[in-house]
């Protein structure tokens, strides 16, 4: 069962039945090896299992352009339902079905794509992507929100706002000592430069009148 599994993935659910067919025939010559039939298991055993590992190994010769196709939509279709409860393991797993995919049967059927197979193969990786991005997001806004609810982090983050308080309240408190006490002197002061500059000003152009006449 895990066997014919294995060629379902990598051969298509339409050649999976040729391979199965392969398997039973093995198994029939088996069959009649153990009922006594020594003279054809003698003469044929090394060449059934010849083919046995033969179609086992090479499995995907059978695979056509449609098979390919196919395949790689179901697999994209599947990976778009359950992407959701996918760990690591299982991105692992689909990576390596996406790489053979996207690598490895796409080079063997290039030369047989149309255009508008190609477009439709550009968005089969696309959906992909976006199903992993997702999930990588998810999963980013998991670790912030699990950092956040940390007990050791909020009470990082009630220190450094008793802090930002405690310096704001100080830093009006420095202000309204300022506005209090000093300002009104300030501004008192301001006020005797700007009437000293204004004089020095008018005396000025009062001598460059007098040098005029």
């Amino acid at each position: 069962m895990h066997s014919l599994t294995l060629c379902k993935h990598c051969c298509g659910e339409e050649n999976t039945k040729k391979v199965a067919a392969t398997f039973l025939l093995t198994y029939y010559f088996l069959f009649l090896g153990i009922l006594g039939y020594n003279y054809i298991m003698k003469k044929y055993i090394y060449l059934i299992y010849f083919i046995f590992l033969a179609v086992l190994c090479s499995c995907s010769i059978f695979m056509t352009k449609d098979d390919y196709l196919s395949d790689f939509k179901k697999f994209i279709d599947t990976t778009i339902l359950k992407h959701s409860i996918y760990k690591g393991e299982d991105w692992e797993k689909s990576d390596k079905k996406m790489d053979k995919f996207s690598n490895e049967l796409y080079n063997k059927f290039k030369s047989k794509l149309t255009s508008e197979d190609e477009l439709v193969l550009m968005k089969y990786r696309i959906q992909y992507d976006l199903c992993k991005a997702k999930d990588m997001t998810k999963e980013t806004f998991q670790i912030i929100s699990n950092f956040l609810n940390r007990d050791d982090t909020k009470e990082s983050l009630q220190s450094i706002t008793n802090i930002l308080n405690t310096e704001a309240d100080s830093f009006k408190s420095k202000i309204d000592d300022y506005v209090n006490n000093n300002l009104g002197n300030d501004l008192n002061l301001l006020k005797e430069k700007s009437q000293e500059i204004g004089n020095s000003l008018r005396n000025l152009v009062d001598g460059l009148n007098l040098d005029n006449r």
